[in-house]
C-alpha cells in the first residue's frame, strides 16, 4: 500500500453548470484539458457528471488553482458558467453536504 505522503492527498470539488445549455461529459473533459494545461501539474479528474452537476478530484496542493480555473471557464460563447459549490476531502461528506436536498441517484448514475 502506498503511503499518503507519496500518493498525495485528494480534494473533491462539487460544481454546477449555470445557464441554459447542457454539455456532455466529453465536452467537459475537453474544456478542462484546454483550461488546465500548463496551469496545473495534473488535470483534475471528473468523478461524476450529469450534465448540470458534477464532482472533480484534484490534489490538495492545487485545490485553490483548480477552483479558480473552474470559476473562470465560460461555456457556450459565454452563456454558461461553472459555479463551484463545495470542497471536501472525501466523496461521502461532499455528497451528503452538497446534494442532501436532491436524490443522489437522480443526480448521478
Amino acid at each position: 500500500m502506498v503511503p499518503k505522503t507519496v500518493k498525495g492527498r485528494r480534494r473533491y470539488i462539487a460544481f454546477r453548470i449555470t445557464g441554459n445549455e447542457r454539455i456532455s461529459l466529453e465536452e467537459l473533459e475537453t474544456i478542462l484539458k484546454e483550461a488546465y494545461v500548463g496551469y496545473l501539474s495534473r488535470i483534475p479528474k471528473i468523478i461524476e457528471f450529469d450534465g448540470t452537476y458534477g464532482i472533480i478530484r484534484c490534489s490538495n496542493l492545487e485545490k485553490e488553482k483548480a477552483i479558480e480555473m473552474l470559476n473562470r471557464i465560460k461555456l457556450g460563447k459565454g452563456r454558461c458558467n461553472i459555479e463551484t459549490l463545495k470542497t471536501s476531502g472525501t466523496l461521502k461528506s461532499l455528497r451528503s453536504r452538497t446534494f442532501k436536498y436532491r436524490s443522489i441517484g437522480d443526480c448521478f448514475d
